[in-house]
């Protein structure tokens, strides 16, 4: 924060200087662009958040780096921007209020306004963890009690009515909507906060289903609905498992894809193939690698000694990730086999939570 260190705040200020100049040069042309054909056309905009930490704004660019917009700029921290499955809307986290909320901007097809969002919670603790519903009206966070223990909540935007997902003493985190909207897939935890498995509930009636009962976290969905990705440290170590979700919400055999002494985790689905993708520290830090959901056909996408932080799907198998592999976080995209790797840098500040 810069607060906590003044002799690397003029630094931090002058890159916060740097981006506001731009921004008021660039967003006049941008509000054209966005009347002219608006975010949503035949060439999908990235989302991320760029700046220092403590003082991130969130923008939009397409992949060529042509169509630069603030789309919310804000002197708080804004970070962790989500799409809205019709790309019209982000939902992101912003400390604007002195602790962390929800929020939602207004519709990025209107004319450029970075300062037009909707508050979305009101809790006064940090939420976290947000993610759409399928059809777009409703969002998912984690928000803590009291006591610390995090909570699954889902709001409808139409009212912004925060509703539990679960009641009983447990705590819940790594919430997932799956693609077809019946299930939310969460990680429930004990007392110490330690993961007890896995749980399906329906958010529009009362069924509830715990379909793992191990230290599993992190449940991710296939593009179908039809398969849970999660982790598991039921081994000592973090590996990625997949199984089969039946439509009472009860669950096949769960198989480990990554049977490796390594550390694996943060399974990412390819809308495109259907191979799955992770972060593993058998060879770095956390490299991207790559398996196919029956576990074959293992393959490094990156190889550095660096850290990545993220991933996302875009147009044609195309990922975007961040990587703190210059000692700062950037932006980076390559194609789905790992090649053609190059740097996002329209703004020449550390880039954070892509998404596409």
């Amino acid at each position: 924060m810069l607060q906590q260190a003044a002799p690397s705040a003029a630094p931090a200020l002058l890159g916060r200087a740097l981006a506001i100049v731009g921004a008021v040069f660039l967003l006049p042309l941008l509000a054209l662009i966005a009347v002219g054909c608006g975010v949503l056309d035949d060439d999908p905009f990235i989302t991320f958040s760029a700046g220092q930490a403590g003082a991130r704004d969130i923008y939009v660019v397409r992949a060529d780096g042509s169509g630069l917009q603030a789309a919310v700029f804000h002197p708080a921290d804004d970070f962790a921007p989500v799409w809205s499955p019709d790309r019209t809307r982000i939902a992101y986290l912003s400390d604007r209020e002195g602790n962390v909320e929800v929020y939602v901007t207004s519709s990025l097809t209107e004319p450029a306004n970075p300062t037009s969002s909707m508050r979305v919670t009101h809790t006064g603790v940090d939420e976290s963890h947000v993610r759409w519903s399928p059809d777009g009206r409703r969002l998912l966070y984690v928000s803590p009690e009291g006591d610390g223990t995090p909570r699954v909540y889902w709001v409808d935007l139409a009212n912004l009515r925060p509703n539990r997902l679960l009641f009983g003493p447990i705590g819940e985190q790594d919430p997932a909507w799956s693609p077809d909207g019946k299930w939310v897939a969460f990680s429930v935890l004990d007392e110490d906060g330690e993961s007890m498995g896995i749980i399906l509930r329906n958010p529009d009636g009362v069924n509830s289903v715990q379909v793992t009962h191990t230290a599993d976290y992190a449940p991710a969905w296939s593009p179908d609905s039809k398969r849970l990705a999660f982790v598991s440290t039921r081994r000592g170590n973090q590996d990625v498992y997949v199984a089969d979700v039946r439509d009472d919400g009860s669950i096949s055999q769960q198989v480990n894809l990554t049977p490796n002494p390594a550390d694996d985790w943060g399974p990412v689905w390819d809308p495109g193939s259907g191979r799955l993708l992770f972060f593993s520290n058998r060879a770095g830090p956390a490299n991207i690698m790559a398996v196919e959901a029956d576990g074959s056909g293992l393959v490094p996408l990156t190889a550095n000694d660096a850290r990545q932080t993220a991933i996302a799907f875009g147009p044609d198998g195309m990922l975007v990730f961040a990587s703190v592999f210059s000692g700062r976080s950037d932006i980076f995209l390559m194609d789905e086999d790992g090649a053609n790797q190059r740097l996002l840098n329209v703004l020449n500040l550390p880039g954070f939570h892509p998404d596409w």
